[in-house]
């Protein structure tokens, strides 16, 4: 399997009758891991504890250590740090402040198929996933390709505290809207009269059309917005004199669609419906419109 950072990745086939080795089952598991990095990180731009999900990494301070429980983190590369089971950890010989870290073992080299932290950590309190490791490093030189700081020690003489101040970084949620745009067919779009009144030889009509909006994908009715596009405002042949009034709104909200209405006032009218669909097929009468979907718990 290639390295981490290799642009170009193996895929396994299988075929009727292959011996599968371990090592095959162990190259999967690395090209699923992978790719999932690589969404995290191209695409939601992780790193960080996320705090809602277990115990979020939470870090309490014992006599000699602490006791770091269950949670997940990313690191810079957009790997999951899963902690599936509490781990003691002691504080050791510390000359100076350190972070507790929490970092893929495929950074310092010890990425073996053990159950246990004894491999990287020297102790075997606990379970911890075979691929994460747990350790001090000085908060001196540090950098985030180290891995995740969950923890922050201080130095009072010759006793070894945990900095109550210290906040790990933690990962915020996708707080993006969902956005969707679109338009009717100028010159196709299905007009239909909603309401028709009639003063001598003038009238006003409402005008809808029902605007499919399933290709955007909303899961929720999102904040629309819609404009009347197209030049009405000119008389045609006929003699046909026409004001668009506007007023336009929307109604009927769905996560898939709308009604958009306005206004019409025809002067010297002669009655038929069908003529004012045509007049606006003629003009190439369309609308735009614009969906925006909040994330849940956003303001």
């Amino acid at each position: 399997m290639s390295a981490l950072e290799s642009r170009e990745l193996q895929r396994l086939r299988y075929w009727q009758g292959q011996t599968i080795r371990s090592q095959d089952f162990r190259d999967q598991v690395r090209i699923e891991r992978q790719l999932r990095a690589w969404h995290n990180r191209a695409l939601h731009n992780v790193y960080g504890v996320a705090k809602k999900l277990l115990d979020g990494l939470r870090v309490e301070p014992t006599v000699n250590g602490v006791v770091v429980h269950s949670g997940l983190a990313y690191d810079l590369f957009g790997r999951e740090l899963l902690l599936g089971s509490q781990v003691s950890i002691l504080f050791g010989d510390q000359r100076e402040p350190m972070f507790l870290v929490l970092r893929s073992k495929e950074s310092c080299g010890c990425d073996q198929a053990s159950t246990t932290a004894a491999n990287c950590l020297g102790t075997k309190q606990s379970l911890i996933a075979t691929n994460n490791d747990l350790i001090w490093l000085p908060v001196k030189g540090f950098s985030f390709g180290d891995g995740v700081p969950i923890a922050r020690t201080l130095l009072t003489g010759n006793v070894v505290s945990i900095d109550a101040d210290f906040i790990s970084p933690s990962v915020r949620p996708l707080a993006r809207p969902k956005i969707g745009v679109g338009a009717t067919i100028p010159g196709a779009t299905t007009w239909e009269i909603w309401d028709l009144k009639l003063f001598d030889n003038q009238a006003r009509l409402s005008i809808q059309v029902k605007i499919d909006t399933s290709s955007a994908g909303f899961a929720t009715v999102p904040q629309y917005f819609a404009a009347l596009q197209g030049p009405l405002s000119q008389v045609d042949q006929n003699a046909l004199s026409v004001i668009c009034l506007h007023f336009d709104h929307i109604d009927q909200l769905r996560p898939d669609s709308f009604v958009f209405r306005f206004l019409i006032l025809l002067i010297k009218f002669t009655p038929g419906r069908l003529e004012v669909q045509k007049y606006l097929q003629q003009q190439k009468a369309y609308v735009s419109w614009i969906g925006i979907e909040r994330i849940p718990g956003s303001t």
